[in-house]
């Protein structure tokens, strides 16, 4: 029996662990990190037919549909809705819609909102939603193409010089707050249950499936981000607010939100500006994270519209899936109820788009 010198013992221990740790570290925690990261954002998303809106359900309401390249070449699609008013234009509204559900057309009631206010209003379909195809790719995408959004905006002629202010949910929110690091002479933005990077949003996603294990992926994805998206997965919504240091900034969010924790948008920028003259904070306890916008009557109705949806199902024979939600919503919804703004915070937020 041959045997090993204890010198040589440690010096091939240290060599095996050195080799695995290159293997976990360097190949197969990156791959799966990446592999889980693209399989949850490297996809498209497509509003369901039970949130489609159109223009024909708003009185006064005309779109225009236009196209723009986005930086990476492709076309995106999207929307001018406008009003006539008697008045000229207060300014252009870019709206910057959420993440998982589709484009901009379910978020219509607060576009036509703020045309009948006396905006005009530039909504889009971000890259991986509705008419724009492609694939998301990843959370800076939000960012990336707002940035292009805003430069087509202008150079529109219809828009020029209007004062432009940013509309912002969810995904959206973290890109209005992000692209002012690209744009600072942004009149006013509106931060709705928005986050400061894209890591803490991975950190939510990923603790929910994966629990403390997440942290181990996290510098992996934030490496993918980069060299994916470059300078706008480096950048930050604090960093933003930091940037343009004249635009005004609206912060709303619900201490319940499940989808964007309350400690990653309101309470961090509370932190750093709650004392700045040039930011306004709304504060709900109990909005979660879908009803930030909509008046209490409107949550009520929304609560009671769906609660015999179960009991329509079984008297019709029918299947819980899209087709049934949209029939449903067609025969007993009343969209004017379903979709009643908030007056106060809506109000406000208009206070601070308009020039003095």
């Amino acid at each position: 029996m041959k045997c090993i010198k204890p010198k040589q013992f440690l010096k091939r221990t240290f060599l095996t662990l050195l080799i695995l740790s290159f293997l976990l570290f360097g190949i197969v925690l990156p791959v799966i990190s990446v592999s889980v990261y693209r399989h949850f954002l490297n996809v498209c998303f497509i509003t369901e037919p039970h949130h489609m809106c159109s223009v024909d359900d708003f009185e006064g309401l005309s779109v225009e549909d236009v196209t723009f390249p986005a930086k990476q070449g492709h076309l995106l699609a999207g929307f001018k809705y406008s009003m006539e008013h008697p008045d000229p234009p207060r300014g252009v509204v870019v709206f910057a819609h959420g993440l998982f559900s589709g484009g901009q057309n379910r978020y219509m009631p607060i576009l036509a909102y703020f045309a009948a206010q006396g905006f005009e209003v530039f909504a889009y379909d971000a890259t991986g939603n509705d008419a724009s195809g492609g694939l998301v790719g990843g959370v800076p995408r939000g960012v990336m193409d707002l940035d292009y959004a805003i430069r087509y905006v202008k150079q529109d002629a219809d828009y020029a010089g209007l004062p432009i202010c940013l509309f912002g949910y969810s995904w959206g929110a973290y890109s209005v707050a992000n692209v002012l690091n690209f744009h600072q002479d942004i009149k006013a933005i509106a931060v709705f249950a928005g986050f400061d990077k894209p890591s803490e949003l991975v950190h939510h996603m990923g603790y929910q499936e994966a629990g403390n294990w997440i942290n181990l992926a996290l510098p992996y994805v934030s490496i993918y981000e980069r060299l994916l998206f470059g300078e706008y997965a480096a950048v930050t919504a604090l960093d933003g607010f930091a940037a343009a240091e004249k635009t005004e900034v609206m912060i709303v969010h619900s201490t319940d939100d499940p989808v964007v924790p309350f400690r990653y948008g309101y309470e961090r920028f509370h932190a750093a500006h709650g004392d700045d003259p040039r930011f306004r904070f709304v504060r709900f306890e109990d909005r979660g994270h879908d009803y930030l916008m909509f008046s209490e009557d409107a949550i009520r109705y929304q609560h009671e519209a769906y609660s015999e949806y179960d009991a329509y199902l079984a008297e019709h024979g029918l299947a819980n899936n899209s087709e049934s939600r949209a029939a449903y919503r067609r025969e007993f919804i009343d969209d004017d109820l379903f979709f009643a703004l908030n007056d106060t915070v809506m109000s406000e937020v208009v206070s601070m788009f308009c020039v003095e």
